[in-house]
């Protein structure tokens, strides 16, 4: 009987890093849950420090390490707000949005923003705010101003129609995660539970429904409470065979700000309230 085996054959260096790169990925994958898929083409040397970089970025993730991005980007001087002037702004401007995307970050300007809120916005509020202390070597960290400073009547104009829409398609259910722990009728405050209720036994009366037409009207933002007025006609068809229901008019709803997010906490519109 012969017990012997051909020779492995050597592999040359490329083929060596080659395999070093599979054992480094399926390290990444066992250690961190991280899937790393490597294309056959890419040269070795790419792969090699890739994936330096997702196992150096791992761990630093992994630490729970925290800095700003003023340091981040290497604490570089810059001029106080209310030192500038209109001619020099622009330049100052440009030049910290410079070192911003040097170090990695961008960011989000509206359109209509003037130059100095911009200006002081970045040196007041992205220049504090927290990031990681490591970032991968090419990534990019992007910083909206709208979601520092959220356009609320655009944001709450966009839940009024979403929360009507959602109200009258009886193909899905109701999205309940739009109420407000904090509901109320025209009179009193009621449970959450009673508004679904009335939400529910609203739907199952009608077979189907037509949203006609709808527009947003005023906003109003007052001391004890915050409430979207709005214009609606809808058709409905009964279950119990009556005749097609139409309504149209002026509607109202009521919002509290709760944990950071938006919330309907009452409704009152032609052929519907709670």
């Amino acid at each position: 009987m012969n017990n012997e085996y051909p020779p492995v054959p050597e592999l040359n260096p490329e083929e060596n890093l080659r395999a070093d790169n599979e054992l480094a990925a399926l390290n990444l994958e066992m250690r961190y849950g991280a899937k790393v898929h490597i294309e056959g083409d890419t040269p070795p040397e790419i792969v090699q420090q890739f994936l330096a970089n997702v196992a150096a970025f791992e761990q630093g993730h992994r630490k729970g390490e925290k800095t700003t991005v003023y340091q981040k980007i290497g604490a570089p001087p810059f001029a106080p707000p209310d030192t500038l002037e209109a001619a020099t702004l622009p330049g100052e401007l440009q030049r910290v949005q410079q070192l911003l995307e040097a170090g990695g970050f961008v960011v989000i300007r509206p359109d209509e923003l003037p130059d100095d809120v911009f200006y002081e916005f970045i040196v007041t509020e992205i220049f504090p705010h927290e990031t990681d202390a490591f970032l991968p070597p090419g990534m990019i960290v992007f910083l909206d101003y709208d979601e520092f400073h959220p356009n609320e009547e655009l944001l709450i104009g966009q839940i009024t129609e979403f929360f009507l829409i959602s109200l009258l398609k009886l193909d899905q259910p109701f999205p309940e995660e739009l109420l407000s722990e904090h509901c109320r009728n025209e009179h009193d405050p009621i449970s959450r539970d009673a508004a679904l209720a009335s939400i529910h036994a609203f739907r199952d009366r009608f077979q189907s429904f037509v949203p006609v037409a709808f527009g947003l009207e005023k906003l109003l933002q007052l001391p004890n409470g915050t409430w979207q007025t709005f214009g609606i006609c809808w058709e409905g068809t009964p279950k119990d065979g009556g005749d097609k229901q139409r309504h149209e008019g002026l509607g109202v709803m009521q919002f509290g700000f709760e944990e950071g997010q938006w919330l309907v906490q009452g409704v009152q519109m032609p052929g519907f309230e709670f």
